[in-house]
C-alpha cells in the first residue's frame, strides 16, 4: 500500500485551515440588528418574533430597544447566550430588562482582547433597567448614555 507523501497531507491540512477559517468568518456575517417593537403584547419575551419585528434574535445579534410598547421584557433565552450589544435609540421608552444572563461579546474578537464589541448604550432620556445578569467576554466593552437617561 502506498502511503501519501508529506506533501499531500500538507496540502490536505492547509485546506482543513482554509475551511475553518471560512466557516468562522460566515458565522460572524450572519449578525444582525434585531430592533424591539414590543408587537407580541402582553407577551415580553426575547424569544417572541413578533417583538422583534417577526424575526427574533439569534447568537451574537444586536438588540435594539426603541418605543414605549411593551417595556417590561424578559429575556427567555438560554442563560449566556451570546449576543453583541445591546442598545436603546432616542425613542425608547424606560425599558426593564429582565430574566436569564447573556453574554456580551463581540462575534469578530475570538477573546483577543483587541476589538471592540458587545456593549451598552443608550440614547434616549428615559432611564433604562438592566436586572438581567450580564456576563463581559474578553474584549473592550463600552457602556454609555448619550441621551440624558441613565
Amino acid at each position: 500500500m502506498k502511503r501519501p507523501n508529506r506533501n499531500t497531507r500538507t496540502s490536505a491540512l492547509s485546506w482543513l485551515v482554509a475551511i475553518a477559517i471560512c466557516l468562522a468568518a460566515a458565522g460572524t456575517a450572519t449578525a444582525a440588528t434585531r430592533t424591539w417593537n414590543g408587537g407580541a403584547v402582553p407577551d415580553g419575551n426575547w424569544l417572541t418574533a413578533g417583538n422583534w419585528n417577526g424575526v427574533a434574535p439569534t447568537t451574537d445579534d444586536v438588540l435594539v430597544f426603541t418605543g414605549g410598547t411593551q417595556t417590561a421584557t424578559t429575556n427567555n433565552y438560554s442563560p449566556g447566550t451570546p449576543f453583541n450589544n445591546v442598545s436603546f435609540n432616542a425613542t425608547a421608552g424606560a425599558f426593564s430588562l429582565n430574566g436569564n444572563s447573556l453574554l456580551l461579546s463581540s462575534p469578530t474578537d475570538a477573546g483577543s482582547g483587541l476589538i471592540t464589541g458587545g456593549s451598552i448604550s443608550s440614547a434616549s432620556a428615559s432611564t433604562e433597567t438592566i436586572r438581567t445578569p450580564i456576563v463581559l467576554a474578553s474584549g473592550n466593552h463600552t457602556i454609555s448614555s448619550s441621551g440624558g437617561g441613565t
